[in-house]
């Protein structure tokens, strides 16, 4: 990978690369590719399907879902997430609904999202996250 950014000359360019430039590096995949993307532009419009999101969005759709081990699998669970955080928390850039799912899941195993009870541990878990 970091052979393929000098060759290429990308790492002048990584303030601007797009998410399909940063899929053609050896070894980074969609969610390396959305991760750096996430973290690195203001606004950015993706989703890191990581096991937290994953087993969020499993608990939110009350049901299985398939593992991101395509592109198109990939690319329908962050149409999902990116759809469930217009719900559950409306307003807040994708990192910081990221990162509160991320102390949800972890810190409130039993967390259920349709259970009014759990509102103080969502918005703990969101000024958290806020404050990282």
């Amino acid at each position: 990978s970091a052979d393929y950014i000098y060759e290429n000359n990308l790492r002048h360019k990584l303030d601007s690369i797009t998410l399909e430039e940063l899929l053609e590096i050896p070894g980074v995949g969609n969610k390396t590719a959305r991760f750096f993307l996430m973290h690195s532009r203001p606004g950015f419009e993706g989703a890191v399907i990581d096991t937290h999101i994953h087993g969020w969005l499993e608990k939110v759709c009350q049901t299985d879902l398939p593992k991101p081990t395509t592109t198109a699998k990939y690319q329908s669970l962050e149409r999902l997430w990116l759809s469930m955080t217009e719900v559950f928390f409306p307003g807040l850039p994708l990192h910081v609904a990221d990162l509160a799912t991320w102390i949800l899941m972890r810190t409130w195993p039993q967390y259920d999202p349709f259970k009014k009870e759990w509102d103080p541990c969502v918005r703990t878990a969101i000024n958290q996250a806020q404050l990282a």
